[in-house]
């Protein structure tokens, strides 16, 4: 039990320090100055952009690698087949 109790407050504590970390951030924004909010935009939007680049660059790196391997795991099944087919005649 004491440890479900140290596990929940990790957690917890966890949780709680990042619902704090975005009041804090929150905050900042609307203390900043109209171009200072501006400029955050920017980089929190040039941000997005890199992270969905990336996610998109590793996407199509999984796509490539699957079809590679299904097409590699098709010519194996194949080459099998035939071998086991030219066996039977």
């Amino acid at each position: 039990m004491k440890d479900f109790n140290k596990l929940f407050d990790e957690a917890f504590d966890k949780a709680w320090s990042k619902y704090e970390k975005k009041i804090q951030e929150k905050q900042r924004f609307n203390e900043m100055t109209p171009s200072e909010k501006l400029e955050w935009l920017k980089k929190k939007t040039k941000e997005v952009e890199e992270y969905f680049e990336k996610s998109w660059a590793v996407k199509e790196l999984e796509k490539k690698e699957r079809e590679k391997r299904e097409k590699e795991e098709f010519e194996a099944w194949y080459r099998d087949y035939v071998r086991r087919m030219g066996n039977t005649f």
